[in-house]
């Protein structure tokens, strides 16, 4: 027929702003700094290490030196090896406390509807984010809001 459109195979959503509106206004690296308490890290880090400082400088670092992806557990594995902070707590850990500390997401209006329509009728649904945070973290995210289970699958480009 004539104007008709075939149904698609599979559906791939971004998560910031398509599934989750996030709290993230002005640059990542200013709210890393901004609010990020360094006393928050102090049973994790050596004295005299400002975390948040090291870890928005490194991300400064990435971003000038062109377009590559920034990967905030990567990063945290690297120092956590060099001795920078001590191991009784994990990169996981750390992530996501980060992560909750700088940003804050809620369900987009429509979107939960939406994906429960999508799964009636058994689309296939995945998610990808160009974040500095692991898909891990993402379908925690996800999970938080009761959608993961909708996504055959969770992608970050960290």
């Amino acid at each position: 027929m004539v104007g008709e459109t075939e149904k698609p195979k599979a559906l791939l959503f971004d998560l910031g702003s398509t599934l989750l509106k996030d709290s993230l206004s002005g640059g990542l690296n200013d709210r890393v700094r901004a609010y990020l308490s360094p006393e928050t890290f102090g049973p994790y880090v050596k004295e005299g290490f400002h975390l948040p400082n090291a870890l928005a400088d490194a991300m400064d670092r990435m971003y000038h030196a062109g377009m590559g992806e920034f990967h905030l557990k990567s990063w945290l594995l690297e120092n956590l090896i060099g001795g920078i902070t001590n191991t009784n707590v994990s990169a996981e850990a750390l992530e996501k406390h980060i992560r909750s500390s700088i940003i804050q997401y809620s369900p987009l209006e429509g979107s939960l509807r939406v994906l429960q329509e999508l799964m009636k009728i058994d689309m296939p649904m995945a998610v990808v984010s160009n974040t500095i945070f692991s898909a891990e973290l993402l379908r925690h995210n996800l999970e938080e809001h009761s959608v993961l289970e909708a996504f055959q699958f969770v992608m970050s480009s960290a």
